[in-house]
Order: structure tokens, then sequence, then C-alpha cells
């Protein structure tokens, strides 16, 4: 079934509502939003300061004058899912006024024109067009639709897949031939080299021709600031920052991923240095873990499934170890790097769908190092 087409189906999230409204603002500093996602999800394209109104017979755009011309393209759709497309031009002489007006009269005339779906993390955007639409949103009964979107966005096509994985490769290859080869430079040659200077060498690699000949490379970027830990002090966390300390021999966690065209992936490598017996085997038993989370990401099992038979996998091979656990074993991934409320977590009862993109990654907290993460897709 069609995007659009949900809007008819009893049976999802969508059809509770009489209209759903998309409002990207003009913050250049906000990465990841469910309004961007959802519009690069249905364009292919991030425009800023921009409303998108679905309603039960018509998508209206409320744009400027240059947006609106590249978005006429859509006039030429000929599926009969999507219903009409209209356009509104800003309007600045009158702080768009008239169009708000158009576009809260286009609300109330969709079905009972009472519940609006809006992302409701999205609504202090700065802007003009949402402060226009902030002025009308009292007039309506709200729902947050961020989770359910979040759902719908979840399951890949091939197109997505492919961008996916385009992503993935220029992070593997940024991995293989620079920052591996850097880490056995720096081990070998006994170099001191600051955690943030090996981080700011792969935010240079990413978009470096050297490394990603057979990709445009101006479509790609980093999903957040490349991580370099050492010396014992380790943070499980995506939103960690490499610090100016040199790098201490002993176990080195490196962790970043690549953004292609909007799509994410991810990748972290633990680097052990002259490693004890212990120690080594307390990481092959991360890695079976991996193995045994990919074994379990079969369409129709429920993600808290995957976390507690993998919880119980580590407790039967060392329960001393079960304590020490990541609270969450990964999460979906797509064009938002991480998609909280669809994680391998032990309370999450989503359903996993084909299509479904993962990046899987658990460490034991506490201790030295953590498992290499993998993207994995289901088929």
């Amino acid at each position: 079934m069609s995007f659009f087409g949900l809007f008819q189906d009893d049976d999802s999230e969508l059809s509770k509502l009489d209209a759903l409204v998309c409002v990207v603002g003009t913050d250049d500093e906000v990465v990841y939003s469910k309004s961007t996602s959802l519009q690069t999800w249905l364009l292919g394209y991030e425009l800023s300061d921009t409303l998108i109104l679905m309603a039960e017979k018509s998508v209206s755009f409320l744009a400027s004058k240059k947006k609106i011309e590249f978005l006429k393209q859509l006039e030429s759709n000929k599926n009969p899912d999507v219903p009409a497309i209209k356009f509104l031009q800003r309007d600045k002489s009158d702080n768009d006024k008239k169009n708000f007006e158009k576009v809260q009269e286009l609300l109330k005339d969709s079905k009972e024109g009472k519940t609006l779906g809006i992302f409701a993390k999205d609504k202090d955007f700065p802007g003009a067009v949402m402060e226009g639409f902030k002025k009308i949103l009292g007039k309506f009964e709200t729902e947050d639709m961020s989770n359910p979107m979040a759902y719908i966005m979840a399951s890949k096509d091939e197109s997505e897949v492919s961008l996916v994985k385009k992503a993935c490769q220029t992070t593997i290859d940024v991995f293989s031939k620079h920052l591996k080869e850097q880490i056995m430079d720096i081990i070998d040659g006994d170099k001191k080299i600051k955690h943030s200077k090996i981080s700011e060498g792969i935010e240079n690699a990413i978009s470096d021709k050297k490394y990603n000949p057979n990709i445009d490379t101006s479509q790609v970027d980093l999903c957040y600031p490349a991580i370099i830990q050492s010396g014992g002090n380790y943070k499980l966390k995506f939103s960690h920052q490499s610090d100016k300390e040199t790098v201490h021999f002993g176990a080195i966690v490196c962790a970043y991923g690549a953004r292609y065209k909007s799509y994410c992936s991810n990748i972290a490598r633990t680097f052990l240095v002259n490693p004890s017996e212990k120690i080594q085997s307390i990481y092959n038993l991360l890695v079976e873990a991996e193995e045994h989370i990919l074994s379990q990401l079969k369409e129709g099992t429920k993600m808290c499934d995957v976390y507690s038979s993998t919880v119980k996998f580590v407790k039967k091979e060392n329960p001393d170890l079960v304590d020490k656990l990541t609270k969450n074993f990964g999460f979906v991934m797509g064009v938002e790097f991480r998609e909280a409320s669809l994680s391998l977590a032990p309370n999450c009862e989503a359903v996993i769908k084909k299509g479904m993109v993962f990046n899987v990654n658990i460490g034991f907290q506490g201790m030295f190092f953590i498992l290499k993460e993998a993207s994995h897709h289901v088929r």
C-alpha cells in the first residue's frame, strides 16, 4: 500500500487523522528531525521554511517562489493514490496572513476538520512559516505522529537501501584505506597523536576522492563527529566527543558513520594492543553476541525479543557480564541516524518489518571496549 493509501486504511494510525502537517524551519544546526526526515523520504530533498499539508483530497505546499518552481514537477505524477497537488506561494507583504487563512480552510475541509497530525518536538523550529503555523495550531486538536511515522518510514524500498549501502561502503572505505592504516602507524611508530586530531582526519577523509573515488563526495558528510577513545575512560554513546588526550596503547575504540544523500551508516571498531587472554575471550563473546543478534533480526520478530534472546545468550556463556551489557543493542536507522522509538531494547514491542535497516551495536559498559558495529538490512 502507498503512503497516501494509509490515510484510508483503518488499521493505520494515519486514518485517525483529519490531516497531517509537516513544517520545516530555518535552523541549520538541526541535523535530524521528523519533519526533515519526512521531506527527504517523500521528496528526496530538505526544503527549509516550508509547510506540507496532507489533507483528504489534496497535498498542499506553502513555500517560496523558487521552491514552488522546483516542486512543480510533482504535478506530472500519475500515481492515482497521490491526491491533487496545490501550491501556496509565500507572501511576505502580509506575513502570509492570507496563506494561513487558506491553510486553515484546507484543514477544516479535510474529513472532520478537527484532528491534525504533527511532529511535537519540531514545534520550536525557528522561521516565519513555523511561527505562522503555530498561530492557527491552537484551533485544532493535535496528535504527535513522530513514532507512527518512524515506523512507516522504517521499511526501506530498493532505492533507499541502495543509498544506505553506498553510505556503508563509504564508511568502510575510509576505515580500510585511512583510519586502520593511521591507527596501525601510530601503534607501530609509538606516536603521540590526540584523539581529536584523528577525529578531524576522518572528517576530512570522508569527502576525499582518494578514499571514495566511485561516489559523489559532495553528497557525503558525517552522521556525527567521529569518536576516538582510549586509556580506559570510555563512553558508549554517540553523543560523546573525542577529547584532546593522546592515544593510549591498550584498547582504542573508533566510531563514525557516513551519510550519503541524507541516508546514514555507522561503524565502530576496537583495536586491542597486546590483550590478555581474558580480554580477548570477552571480546570474542561480544563478537558471538553480535552474530546472535544478526541471526534474530527476522521479519515478524519483536525488537524486545531480540534483546531478551541476546541477554540469555550472554548469560549462558558468562553470567558475570550480563549486568555490564549496554541498555540496548541497536536501533533502526535511515534518514535519521538513530530512531529511538525503534530500538533493540527490553521495552520496545515494535515488530521487525521487511526492508528495515538496523545499526547493531553491543558492548560491555565499565570495561575496556565496545564491539564492532554492523548495519543490517532485513530482506
